[in-house]
């Protein structure tokens, strides 16, 4: 085999493992960050993921006053609550109460894991689910806890957390 044919085939050899360590290391990523697979502007995802930072930081701190802020205004009692079941929230009052009664029926929130999420925005509801994971300061771990997002006027609201019951 000639000289110049061993160094092309190497050269295709080292191309391909390149290749294929970049499509590596793009899946880690995607798995540790599910916000870096949306559909959207890297402008939309960096302010996505700031807010759900705060989202989750008040949800851990307990401040629910300046989490009310982040929730999206279709959700506030309204004709377009109606469409959203029980994710609607009467008023920042009532939400405040809501959450401070749901404290003393489980476990406080320690961390929020975010496990996935839609890698599209529902284009008619500008709203995706976010699928996450509890950790409590007891240490128990609740699993498949969702958390709708939606895009309100090019701002990001959540609802409140919510599991699916069977």
């Amino acid at each position: 085999m000639k000289a110049s044919l061993k160094i092309k085939i190497a050269f295709f050899v080292f191309l391909m493992l390149a290749a294929l360590e970049i499509i590596v290391a793009q899946e880690k990523t995607d798995i540790k960050d599910p916000i870096s697979r949306i559909k959207v502007s890297m402008e939309l995802k960096e302010r996505l993921r700031q807010r759900f930072d705060l989202y989750v930081k008040y949800q851990i701190e307990r401040n629910y006053e300046k989490q009310f802020e982040l929730i999206s205004p279709r959700l506030i009692a309204s004709e377009n609550c109606k469409n959203f079941y029980s994710l609607c929230v009467p008023g920042k009052s009532e939400f405040i109460k809501h959450q401070k009664e749901n404290e003393k029926r489980q476990n406080l929130i320690k961390e929020v894991i975010l496990t996935d999420s839609q890698k599209r925005l529902d284009k008619k509801r500008n709203q995706m689910i976010f699928t996450t994971r509890l950790k409590t300061e007891s240490g128990m771990f609740i699993y498949l806890v969702y958390l709708d997002v939606f895009l309100d006027n090019g701002e990001w609201h959540f609802s409140t957390f919510s599991t699916i019951d069977y």
